[in-house]
């Protein structure tokens, strides 16, 4: 299984990893070696945005799971499932506060440099970073301004209330965006490729908003409804866990005599999951961890179920296996923990529908029976 978004290196403990979508504009950029020179400036700065994030956060006790740099600028993967307001706050507010005072370090470097390339380079560097902090103080996920106006309006509302005000908010300034670009377009005189990329590029823009909005109002929901379930209510005791090295002659026993296809291979503290079976039948010698397997998380018998969305979100791995007390007994699929947490949801909300409902009919009966 090829990783669309491969580790380059670690620091602090935290991977950090490069989208793909980011490989090919750097190949891109390559056509001029200017371009390429911002570009890729532009992304360390963009990294060093996102590790100050991380670095607040660990120092608040919050787990980083990893810091991801992509097309449409970074994101650091943070365990928000337990977070406090005053904290998210801080993680939140440090990336724009980063960025503009990288900005204004470009900006005080130009006034002591005269003409020339490195100039220009870095007049590039001050408007890219300057805006940069100023877009992500917009009230709007998944932007860094949208977890500070949530965390704002949590000091007088609950966390599912504040969610959804901001998510309001978000499309509003997604939908914005849109007739803004059209508006604009329509005053300029340019040419008919520029005007269809400019609005193309701001399409893409609001749909990230829209995305980032709908992501984060699924997870308050899940935190609201599903709070009380944990993993052990929706794990799967249907697979087969095989310890390395191991044949593919036992896989296929093994599959045959226990009818499932999951199959899991543990190797020291590393589990893997065996992805591929078509076409190796026949094969005597194979490497079953290197061609056959990739590895997924864990995650403990106890902990709680919405952490396991976040978890597969972050591993990008639809199966995860559950441990307790150092034992594999068991596995979550994407799909099963969806349609558990689903149920859920839909059986609070009825229950909350009908309580207002129920409440009505009791008065009535009541006032009815003293008269």
């Amino acid at each position: 299984m090829v990783e669309i978004s491969p580790t380059i290196g670690r620091i602090f403990g935290i991977d950090v990893q490069i989208h793909w979508t980011l490989i090919l504009l750097l190949l891109f950029s390559l056509i001029n070696s200017l371009f390429f020179v911002i570009i890729l400036l532009l992304w360390v700065c963009v990294f060093v945005h996102e590790l100050s994030h991380s670095i607040i956060a660990l120092k608040n006790n919050v787990k980083v799971k990893k810091i991801v740099l992509n097309l449409l600028g970074g994101a650091s993967i943070i365990d928000t499932s337990s977070i406090k307001p005053e904290t998210e706050f801080q993680i939140s507010i440090i990336g724009p506060i980063t960025s503009i005072a990288i900005g204004l370090g470009f900006g005080l470097a130009l006034v002591y440099m005269n003409g020339g390339v490195i100039k220009e380079i870095f007049q590039n560097m001050f408007l890219l970073n300057m805006l940069l902090g100023v877009l992500n103080l917009l009230p709007a996920f998944p932007l860094d301004g949208g977890r500070v106006f949530r965390s704002y309006l949590e000091r007088k509302n609950n966390f599912l209330s504040a969610t959804q005000t901001t998510a309001k908010a978000t499309n509003v300034i997604a939908f914005l965006i849109i007739i803004g670009s059209i508006a604009y377009v329509s005053m300029i005189s340019s040419s008919f490729v520029y005007k269809e990329f400019f609005v193309f590029w701001d399409i893409i823009v609001a749909m990230f908003l829209y995305s980032g909005s709908q992501a984060e109002l699924q997870a308050a929901y899940i935190k609201k409804y599903a709070s009380h379930l944990h993993v052990r209510d929706a794990l799967s005791r249907n697979f087969i866990l095989l310890s390395h090295p191991v044949t593919l002659q036992r896989v296929y026993a093994e599959v045959l005599r226990r009818h499932t296809h999951i199959v899991l291979i543990k190797k020291g503290k590393d589990i893997f999951l065996i992805s591929k079976f078509k076409g190796l039948a026949n094969k005597k010698k194979v490497d079953l961890i290197k061609s056959l397997s990739v590895q997924i998380p864990s995650i403990d018998y106890n902990a709680p179920l919405s952490k396991v969305i976040d978890l597969m979100a972050s591993t990008q791995k639809g199966v995860i296996a559950v441990s307790r007390a150092g034992r594999i007994v068991g596995v979550l699929l994407d799909s099963h923990v969806e349609s558990i947490i689903s149920l859920q949801m839909s059986k609070q909300a009825a229950a909350e529908s009908a309580i207002p409902q129920n409440v009505a009919k009791t008065n009535n009966f009541k006032g009815s029976h003293t008269k």
